[in-house]
């Protein structure tokens, strides 16, 4: 009996599990360094150096950028503490216009089944220039959080609602959140909220009075 087509289907099943195994491993690698460049600068590539917070396309941002501290927000909608962190934050913004701004890092945590969902729809809202109103009023809301919530305060800020739903269902900035995500990754954040000022992380409590005497020192 010939054994020669067995032979061949032996063969063509090894290379085809092999050009699986290297497709799955270049894309491992790819994802780990998926942060080998940015817009502006290059970063890390390995354990041993410490990786760059910055500004990534479509990150949101609230006062000057070009200002001297940036204050990093890990966070996501389903974190009771975020509402009192971000009111803290807008303070000092208040009292530090010319030296200071936020730029939010979405970290939906995989416990909190609907952060993902709320954090692109809150950047939907980027498309009308309206992120931070939308943050916000769902920070702020009564409601759970739901595709029926989203749509609610959209129609309150006066968005176009059929674009709003286009951009949600499309998922438009989901790889923006996933490189939120990354980098939380990168930089073994577990928990929100998490901040960094500048390229330090904030440990312990957070308080107007901790997050102040950092910022005054920075800008003396």
């Amino acid at each position: 009996m010939n054994k020669q087509p067995d032979k061949v289907f032996s063969s063509l099943m090894i290379l085809l599990i092999l050009v699986v195994l290297g497709f799955l491993v270049y894309n491992f690698i790819w994802d780990m360094n998926i942060f080998k460049t940015k817009r502006d600068e290059t970063i890390i590539q390995s354990d041993t150096e410490k990786y760059i917070l910055s500004f990534l396309p479509n990150d949101p941002i609230k006062g000057d950028s070009l200002s001297l501290v940036s204050i990093y927000l890990f966070a996501d909608y389903e974190s009771e503490d975020i509402d009192s962190i971000l009111d803290i934050i807008n303070d000092l913004i208040v009292k530090y216009p010319r030296d200071l701004h936020l730029i939010w890092k979405d970290l939906p945590l995989s416990k909190h089944y609907f952060a993902k969902g709320a954090a692109l729809a809150s950047r939907c809202a980027l498309d009308e220039d309206k992120y931070w109103e939308y943050n916000e009023q769902l920070l702020k809301r009564e409601d759970p959080l739901s595709l029926k919530l989203y749509q609610n305060i959209a129609n309150n800020l006066e968005m176009n609602s059929e674009n709003f739903l286009s951009c949600y269902k499309s998922g438009k900035y989901l790889y923006d959140i996933e490189n939120n995500i990354r980098e939380a990754y990168v930089l073994d954040i577990y928990d929100i909220p998490t901040i960094f000022i500048n390229q330090e992380r904030v440990e312990g409590d957070i308080s107007f009075e901790k997050l102040d005497e950092i910022i005054s020192n920075l800008i003396k």
